[in-house]
Order: structure tokens, then C-alpha cells, then sequence
């Protein structure tokens, strides 16, 4: 059993020509409706599971170096009657699937044995650990019915508690996905749902006890660079794969630079603008003529902006001074619909408007993410100066 599956207008209106087509994902067939699975059966626990004195007479914590890779070495606690599988894999990484690193079989129980996986792939461009498990989890077929955070060994975790159904059997699956560097790492948890309750401990200790021995350290999946602003002052960093094109000629006391992923030849998919505004120029706007003058600005390129999905204030932190709102709305041109997010920072000094145009996830579920993750990135790199 195993889950691998071995005022300045917009800038960028030529890529806005190629209307961010992003390719239809295929098709996953829905899963089979099953009965509501009981609370406080879907548990996913990651302190104090088992009294140290357990854990030190019925647990091992067991050190592998997958490849002989010093980098890829990583501890994990498991059952010392439970088994571990030997793996053969014959390449060393993967930027297609995960590559199992570890797996070890627990009892049959329901007709299914509790089983231990892990597993590590690369991720060239920049994604969010949520987004990319979400993703993974749905098209692996699973029922995603809760998630969580977590800070294990000083990794950070996303984890999720997922429904499948593995050769007829009812089963819940617990993965948890850590990232270091350019590797996103996947550990999983199998059971039975009916036997799930009895093993979610032994579950919790794998998930929570693994770690990397020597981390790499590195924030990011790709090369950050960073662009910086001189009137009005301002610095961000954004994926060195995003082509910048900072405006030229703009009004006095305005700063623009349009950011864009993919290309003029296959088409862009992915449209950030960073503006800065200058209060001593524009001392009469705020955060609802900003979002009126981008509804304008979109109008001009034929997309109309519907009605917010989310519009929420944003919490001042450093330098950024209250008014602040974090916007997402649909916008359709043609007959498709795109998804716009927009941040609207007030500092003492200026008014930052950040946006982003791209597909929305159910119609380019990987544009989405390199977009929404490259908007992330800008958004909390934004320093004025």
C-alpha cells in the first residue's frame, strides 16, 4: 500500500492579451459519498501523545541517510515491533512524485495494516506547503476533513487528516508536509477508519518526531532578488523566475513595477503590480478611492470585477499604519473568470497597492499557486524606507 504515484494604467496590457490561459486541469472523479465519520474520530495529536517512559521502552527512534546523502539524512520514531520495508529506488530525486525514503508496516488491523511512509520530491518554483498538499491530496483522489500547524523540531508544518479508499477499504490518512530549501518532504500515516482511533498516538509520534540532521537552512525553493525603489523608497524581493519591469515615466510622486510569469511566446500567466503613492502628491486618497481607481483600471481592459469574496483589514506591523485592507475578488473577461488579490498598505510616508492577476485555482491549479505564493512573498518583503 502506498501513496506514490511512482494614476498609472496598467503596464502589462500585452500579457493581459493572452487573458491568462492556463491550462483546464483534468478531470478527477469525485469520490463516492460516505456516512459522516464521528468527531471525535478525527484527531491529530502532537503533544505529550505518549509519557516519556513509553516512548523510551516501546518506541526507537531509528536514523536513516537515503542515497548516502549527509543532506537527506532525517530521524523518525516508530514502534519497535512495527517493520521497516527495504526500499530500491534507483533515482536519487524527483521533481515528478515523491520518492519513498522510509516505510514501515504496523499490525492489520480492519484488514489493512497501519503503515508509516515517507517521502521526499523537489519543487523548483516558489509554492506554498498548504496550497501544494491540498493539491496533492485532492488529486490523489482524498477527502481532506481537517487540517493544521505545527512547529516540530523547528520545522514547519502542514498537515492534513484526509478520507480514501484503498481496495474497497474505508481508510484515513495523516500527512504532514515540511519543506527545506528546493525539497518538500511528505510523511503519511495509514489506518483503517475504524481502527484509526486506536493508532492516531502511533501516528502522531512518526509525524512529530521527523526531522532533517542536517537542514540546509535556506527560506526559499528558488533565488530571491530584490528590488528597490528610490521616490518614494520602497524594497521587496520577489522569485528570480518573475520577469520585473519597473515603469518609466510615471507621475511624479507614483513608483511602478509589473511583475509576470511565464512568457510573451507561451503566454503569461501570473500578473503582480507593486505602486507606490506618495502622500505629499496624493493627500486626499485612501484605501477606497485605491480600490475604485484599480475597478477602473481593470474596466479599461475589458475585465469586470465582481463583488469581493474577502475583505478584511489589515493589521499593522512595522511600518505600515492603520487603513490597511487585503482584498480577493473574481474578475471575468470573455467569458473566464480570473481571481485578483489586493493589499492596500498605508504608511506614514505613502500608500503601498499590491496586486495580483491570475487563474483562479480551479483552472490553473499550479499557475495559482506560483502566483499566490510570489504575491506572498512581495507582500511580506514590502519595506519603505
Amino acid at each position: 500500500m502506498t501513496c506514490w504515484h511512482c494614476g498609472v494604467g496598467l503596464l502589462a496590457v500585452f500579457l493581459l492579451g493572452f487573458a491568462l490561459e492556463a491550462q483546464d486541469p483534468p478531470a478527477t472523479p469525485a469520490p463516492v459519498a460516505k456516512p459522516a465519520l464521528p468527531a471525535e474520530t478525527l484527531v491529530m495529536p502532537t503533544q505529550d501523545i505518549y509519557p516519556q517512559e513509553v516512548l523510551n521502552g516501546e518506541f526507537v527512534s531509528c536514523v536513516s541517510k537515503p542515497f548516502d546523502d549527509p543532506a537527506l539524512s532525517f530521524q523518525i520514531t516508530s514502534r519497535k515491533t512495527w517493520k521497516w520495508e527495504t526500499l530500491s529506488v534507483r533515482v536519487k530525486e524527483s521533481d515528478v512524485d515523491f520518492l519513498p525514503i522510509a516505510i514501515v508496516h504496523g499490525p492489520d488491523a480492519g484488514g489493512v495494516a497501519v503503515t508509516l511512509q515517507a517521502g521526499y520530491r523537489i519543487v523548483e518554483r516558489e509554492v506554498a506547503v498548504e496550497d501544494y498538499l491540498q493539491a496533492y491530496a485532492e488529486g490523489l483522489g482524498y477527502q481532506i476533513l481537517k487540517e493544521q500547524w505545527g512547529t516540530y523540531s523547528d520545522r514547519r508544518v502542514y498537515e492534513i487528516l484526509a478520507r480514501t479508499d484503498l481496495g474497497g477499504v474505508d481508510c484515513l490518512v495523516r500527512m504532514a508536509l515540511s519543506r527545506d530549501h528546493n525539497r518538500f518532504f511528505l510523511v503519511c500515516g495509514f489506518s483503517t477508519a475504524s481502527e484509526y482511533l486506536n493508532f492516531a498516538k502511533e501516528i502522531g509520534v512518526a509525524l512529530v518526531s521527523f526531522h532533517l540532521l542536517q537542514p540546509s537552512g535556506k527560506q526559499y525553493s528558488e533565488e530571491m532578488i530584490e528590488q528597490r525603489f528610490d521616490a518614494p523608497k520602497l524594497s521587496f524581493l520577489c522569485p528570480k523566475s518573475w520577469l520585473l519591469k519597473p515603469a518609466k515615466n510615471a507621475p511624479e510622486g507614483i513608483a511602478v513595477c509589473d511583475l509576470s510569469h511565464g512568457s510573451e511566446e507561451v503566454g503569461i500567466v501570473g500578473w503582480i503590480r507593486v505602486k507606490i503613492h506618495s502622500r505629499t502628491v496624493y493627500p486626499d486618497f485612501c484605501a477606497p478611492e485605491y480600490l475604485s481607481s484599480f475597478r477602473e483600471e481593470l474596466a479599461d481592459l475589458k475585465y469586470l470585477a465582481d463583488v469581493p469574496i474577502f475583505n478584511a483589514p489589515i493589521e499593522p506591523v512595522g511600518k505600515f499604519l492603520q487603513g490597511g485592507r487585503y482584498i480577493i475578488m473574481p474578475a471575468t473577461r470573455d467569458g473566464k473568470v480570473s481571481e485578483i488579490r489586493l493589499v492596500i498598505l498605508p504608511t506614514k510616508d505613502s500608500w503601498l497597492v499590491l496586486s495580483l492577476l491570475s487563474p483562479p485555482r480551479d483552472r490553473g491549479p499550479v499557475e495559482w499557486m506560483i502566483n499566490k505564493r510570489a504575491f506572498e512573498i512581495v507582500r511580506d518583503t514590502l519595506a519603505p524606507e
